[in-house]
Order: C-alpha cells, then sequence, then structure tokens
C-alpha cells in the first residue's frame, strides 16, 4: 500500500475487504444476513473497489425481499445510474431472484453497470426490467 499522485493505493490481489453477512452460527446460512450492500441512488456514479461480498441469504416468503449480496433499488429515482465494480468477489450469496445482485429498477434511460476483474461464483446475478438498458461489460 502506498500513495501515488495523491490517491492511496492498495493491491488489491493481496489485500482485500471481505463483508460477510455470516453474522451467526459458522455451518448455518439460514441465521445469516439477507442483503449486505444496499443502493438507493442519490448520485448518478458510484464505485465498488476490492470487495468480497459473501454468505448472504435471502430466501424469504415476501417476492420483495428476495434479494442478495448487493441490492440496487432504483424505483422512482431522480438520476440515472453508472455502477462500476472493480476487482470484487461475489460468492455464496442465496437467494431466490439476484443471488450475488439484484436490480429493481424503474427508470427507462441511462443504465449503466460496469465490472471490471470482478468475480461472480455461485449464484448470478438477475436483472429486472429494462434488461437493454445495462451495458454489460465483463
Amino acid at each position: 500500500m502506498e500513495w501515488k499522485n495523491n490517491v492511496f493505493v492498495c493491491n488489491l490481489d493481496k489485500y482485500f475487504t471481505i463483508l460477510s453477512g455470516d453474522i451467526g452460527n459458522l455451518q448455518d446460512t439460514t441465521d445469516n444476513s439477507n442483503h449486505i450492500l444496499t443502493y438507493k441512488p442519490n448520485k448518478k456514479e458510484i464505485s465498488i473497489n476490492g470487495l468480497q461480498v459473501e454468505n448472504s441469504n435471502c430466501i424469504m416468503e415476501s417476492a420483495t425481499n428476495n434479494r442478495g449480496g448487493m441490492f440496487v433499488d432504483n424505483i422512482n429515482a431522480v438520476n440515472d445510474i453508472k455502477i462500476n465494480i472493480n476487482q470484487c468477489v461475489f460468492k455464496r450469496n442465496i437467494a431466490s431472484s439476484g443471488g450475488a445482485i439484484y436490480f429493481n429498477n424503474s427508470k427507462s434511460n441511462n443504465q449503466y453497470f460496469q465490472t471490471f476483474k470482478t468475480l461472480f461464483l455461485k449464484k448470478i446475478l438477475r436483472v429486472i426490467q429494462v434488461v437493454e438498458q445495462f451495458i454489460f461489460l465483463i
């Protein structure tokens, strides 16, 4: 880890942050957190770098609560959104819809989602509504 051009640079291959939903008994997924990251857009752009998001469990009765590791709620948002996810790992996130990432979207224009060196292991993302407006760069 070092400073370069007034920016703190971290070797994300060596040093990363784990956000785990495993808050209870280690071998019991039923008591894990429902969501680990929630994003309700109040800014046009967000970047997530160097995180390992793991062990969420969101298998619930309510259809509005079936979201996994990251929940993006863009319903009735004022701003269009741009989400950049860089050098992250999403693994062992369980949900009946959107295990890794769940997008809840009502905006009809300028939706942008980009990943770079990001792994989605086990459950994969599911995008609902306005799918043609998302750009996936993997």
